[in-house]
C-alpha cells in the first residue's frame, strides 16, 4: 500500500499505472467502486458467466446462459449501422456475436483476415486461395451455401477496405511492442489507428487483456500485467489527445467479476464487485462509491 500512487485519502493506483495518474490530475478519470451484479448464488463469479453478464448487459442469469440475446456491443452496432461501427481486437467472446451488425473481429491490423498460422506467407496463401475458390466456384446449391459464400465474401471485402484505409495512417506517438507477449500493446496501437481514421466511422472498440486470475503469489504477475496495461493505454490516450479525439472518447474498463482482497496465499479470489475505471476528455473525474471493506 505504501508504494501505491495516491488518488484520495483511502484509494490509490498500482505503481505501474503511471499514465493514469496524469488523467486523474486532469480530472478526467472516474474510479467507480463496487461495480457488480447482486447475485447471492455466486454463479456470476465463473469466468464465462461473469464475462457474459458484462458483455450482454443483462442481469437475468437464465437469459445470459442461453446466449439468445446479443450483447450491448452488437446492439450498438445495429444502432449505428455502419460497416465499421464496432471492431473487436484479439477477442472471441460470445457476447460480441449475433445480431444484425456484429462488430468486425480482427486479430490485429498487421494480419487482417487470417492469423499467421505457421508463418505469415502460409496465412496469406490460405486467404488468397480461399478467395480464389469463392470467386471461381459454381453457383451455390442451397440457400445456406449462398449465405455462407455471401458472408465470407462480405468479410473479405471488409478486411480489404479496412486495410486500404488504415495503410496510410501514421501515429503521432510511438508504441513499444518489444515486450508485448500478450499482444495488448499492439491492440492498443491498432485501436489508436482506428480511432483517428475518421473516415471509417468507428464508434466503439473492444480489447481484452488476459491473465489476471492470480489466486496465489500475485505480486510479480500483477506488476507485469499492469506494466503492459500502462504501456498500451498511455500511448493510446496520448494519440487521442494529439489527434484531437480525446474530448470525443470514453475509455472504460470491464472485469469478469473483479477480485477479493488478499486471500492468505499472497493472491486474490473471484469477487462479487470491484472498481471500474472510466476516463475521457469530458469525463468528470472523481471517486464514485465507497472503497470496499
Amino acid at each position: 500500500p505504501e508504494s501505491s500512487i495516491p488518488l484520495t485519502s483511502d484509494q490509490g493506483l498500482h505503481p505501474s499505472l503511471t499514465g493514469l495518474k496524469s488523467i486523474w490530475d486532469e480530472n478526467n478519470l472516474a474510479v467507480m467502486n463496487l461495480v457488480g451484479l447482486n447475485d447471492v448464488s455466486g454463479v456470476t463469479r465463473s469466468h464465462d458467466n461473469g464475462t457474459n453478464v458484462k458483455l450482454m448487459a443483462i442481469t437475468n442469469m437464465a437469459e445470459v446462459k442461453s446466449g439468445a440475446t446479443p450483447g450491448w456491443v452488437v446492439r450498438m452496432g445495429a444502432h449505428f449501422g455502419e460497416p465499421f461501427s464496432g471492431i473487436t481486437i484479439n477477442s472471441s467472446k460470445s457476447g460480441l456475436m449475433g445480431g444484425s451488425n456484429p462488430p468486425l473481429s480482427i486479430t490485429s491490423l498487421d494480419t487482417l483476415g487470417e492469423t499467421m498460422f505457421i508463418r505469415q506467407e502460409v496465412g496469406d496463401w490460405t486467404k488468397w486461395t480461399r478467395s480464389a475458390i469463392m470467386n471461381s466456384g459454381g453457383a451455390p446449391e442451397s440457400p445456406n451455401q449462398a449465405m455462407v459464400r455471401n458472408t465470407m465474401t462480405s468479410v473479405d471485402n471488409a478486411f480489404a477496405e479496412l486495410g486500404k484505409q488504415i495503410a496510410p495512417v501514421t501515429l503521432p506517438v510511438p508504441f513499444d511492442l518489444t515486450q508485448d507477449a500478450s499482444g495488448f500493446v499492439r491492440a492498443c496501437r491498432d485501436a489508436a489507428k482506428l480511432a483517428i481514421t475518421t473516415s471509417l466511422k468507428v464508434r466503439f472498440i473492444y480489447l481484452e487483456h488476459r491473465g489476471f486470475d492470480t489466486h496465489g503469489d500475485e505480486k510479480g504477475p500483477l506488476t507485469d500485467l499492469l506494466n503492459t496495461l500502462n504501456k498500451g493505454l498511455t500511448p493510446l490516450i496520448q494519440t487521442l489527445k494529439a489527434s484531437g479525439r480525446w474530448p470525443e472518447t470514453v475509455i472504460a474498463t470491464l472485469s469478469e467479476f473483479c477480485r477479493t482482497h488478499q486471500n492468505g496465499t499472497r493472491g486474490s479470489d473471484h469477487g462479487a464487485a470491484g472498481p471500474m475505471l472510466v476516463m475521457g476528455g469530458k469525463v468528470k473525474g472523481r471517486q464514485v462509491n465507497l472503497v470496499p471493506s
